[in-house]
């Protein structure tokens, strides 16, 4: 559960851009059924549900759609945009964003308010804004916090815009 921008690496060769994940010290392989126990991730890209494990566990795979959600928020929307949003509701609360279940709670309640991903692709860097349309309603269907009605991979494949590409070298 460590989908985050510090964990990417990218590479140009020509025409060809190679955009790569590493950081896999918390990595394992899930099988489907099987629910992860323990707490792990990085706020805010980690999943409520990550922060807030119990004893019933959380799916890790839907814990991913939310970081991807969280990585292409920061990303198209500048760095640490995410935080700026949350740092009133942080200060309110006299807490921070490192992990925590007040942290957990303060995202949880961002994102169940109807607008908050809109919000986000409102102030999407310019380069970005040419992607708004496909990814507006992406972001929406991945940071749901409930974890099952996030989007599945079968449909943001379908989704990708052509200009994205869909060749062999490229997976979700």
């Amino acid at each position: 559960r460590h989908i985050k921008p510090e964990n990417f690496t990218i590479k140009e060769d020509g025409d060809s851009v190679q955009l790569k994940l590493g950081g896999f010290e918390l990595a394992m392989v899930q099988t489907a059924g099987q629910l992860c126990k323990s707490a792990c991730g990085t706020m805010p890209f980690a999943a409520p549900e990550a922060i807030l494990a119990n004893k019933l566990g959380y799916d890790g795979i839907l814990a991913d759609r939310w970081s991807l959600a969280m990585l292409f928020i920061e990303v198209m929307c500048g760095l640490r945009s995410i935080e700026e949003a949350l740092l009133p509701l942080v200060n309110a609360q006299d807490s921070s964003l490192e992990p925590s279940e007040v942290a957990a709670g303060l995202i949880f309640q961002t994102f169940a308010r109807t607008g908050t991903v809109e919000a986000f692709c409102h102030r999407m860097v310019p380069d970005a804004q040419v992607l708004r349309p496909w990814l507006q309603p992406l972001l929406a269907g991945l940071a749901k916090v409930n974890p099952e009605a996030r989007l599945p991979v079968s449909f943001i494949k379908a989704s990708l815009p052509e200009s994205v590409g869909k060749g062999p070298h490229f997976g979700i």
